[in-house]
């Protein structure tokens, strides 16, 4: 259980047929909702109310340090329905407007018919179709969160997607992220400055104080690093850094802007929000959600990093 603080749990969906089945005792959409399953557990609690997983016993497990979840069982308590294609080996996940479609040893997902990139493809292991549930949920309102201690992965509706939700305006800072400024010296502030390259731009970035983000200081006092990065979830573009840093991850709920570390060689940049945990590396300076956005752009983008 050392590193399940991962980029993804994944979905056990048990193939049932060719065609699917449409879901049952479905959530209403005006009813807040909060899923919690633990491993090797049976069951799950829906709202405070504990039902089977399915009839078979199926429980949560940990397979190579994911875990995998029942999704049929989650998808029809959030108000979804799932459907098996045998011929294509597609399953396809609707909630209200949004469907989303993973093919087996497929890295490409479709969502709404636009192609997105996963970081794990979907498979099957022992009749069970293994999806990444933190695509699936975010793209539904959705955020999960894992508690190693309790072994408890809670699947909670996003605040912006709760009934009767007031409008959120989007924050400059996170109160999980943000770097306190005060009483810092200029000579303080330029050695917690990280310069990011993105084409013929260079933004600015104020480091945390973490062990990751000392550890990439030392590693930039060498030389500047180049990252491939690629969007994921539609809310972060993230990158292999080609070698491990030290973590100290904390659940923590990113805003635009954000920087962190995720297994200890990935580097993310939020354009969005989500809830995951994370060793915070920084906040961009300075800028808009709709500024960032724009300077990442659609697809793949090349960054480099380097100090002040």
């Amino acid at each position: 259980m050392k590193k399940l603080s991962i980029f993804f749990l994944v979905f056990a969906l048990t193939v049932l047929s060719s065609t699917g089945c449409s879901a049952q005792n479905i959530q209403e959409d005006t009813e807040d909702i909060k899923i919690i399953l633990t491993i090797n557990k049976p069951t799950m609690i829906v709202n405070d109310e504990e039902r089977s997983i399915d009839n078979e016993g199926t429980v949560p497990i940990i397979v190579n340090d994911r875990t995998l979840l029942p999704v049929r069982a989650v998808v029809e308590a959030i108000g979804g329905s799932v459907d098996w294609d045998e011929d294509s080996r597609t399953v396809t996940l609707t909630k209200n407007e949004e469907t989303i479609k993973l093919t087996i040893d497929s890295e490409i997902a479709l969502l709404n018919s636009e192609e997105k990139n996963l970081d794990t493809a979907p498979t099957i292991i022992n009749n069970r179709t293994m999806l990444p549930i933190r695509f699936i949920a975010e793209n539904f309102g959705f955020n999960v969160e894992w508690d190693e201690q309790t072994q408890e992965i809670t699947i909670l509706q996003a605040e912006a997607n709760k009934p009767n939700a007031p409008e959120l305006e989007q924050s400059s800072t996170s109160p999980d992220m943000s770097v306190s400024e005060e009483n810092l010296t200029e000579e303080d502030n330029m050695e917690n400055t990280l310069l990011i390259t993105i084409g013929d731009k260079t933004l600015t970035a104020t480091l945390a104080d973490t062990v990751g983000s000392a550890a990439l200081k030392d590693l930039l006092s060498e030389e500047p690093i180049t990252i491939d990065m690629r969007d994921y979830g539609g809310f972060e573009k993230v990158g292999s850094l080609g070698q491990n840093l030290p973590t100290d991850d904390t659940q923590t709920t990113t805003q635009a802007g954000d920087i962190v570390l995720y297994q200890g060689n990935q580097i993310v940049i939020f354009y969005g929000s989500n809830s995951w945990s994370y060793t915070r590396l920084g906040k961009m300076n300075n800028l808009t959600q709709a500024e960032l956005k724009e300077i990442l752009g659609n697809g793949s983008v090349t960054i480099t990093l380097s100090l002040d």
